[in-house]
């Protein structure tokens, strides 16, 4: 299960990112799992940058 939160945090914004599971079958370890999160923030990053802010 993942959580992201987006709060306001003075003129940026705060994420806070939470993720909890089971893996019973040997095959994740938290290097993939950390490797995965980073590439899927990094596209986040990437594609807020692209948008124009709302005002």
């Amino acid at each position: 299960m993942t959580t992201v939160e987006f709060e306001p945090a003075g003129t940026g914004t705060r994420l806070r990112f939470t993720e909890q599971g089971v893996f019973l079958d040997g095959h994740d370890a938290p290097a993939e799992r950390e490797h995965g999160t980073k590439l899927g923030l990094d596209k986040l990053d990437a594609a807020l940058r692209r948008e124009p802010a709302s005002a």
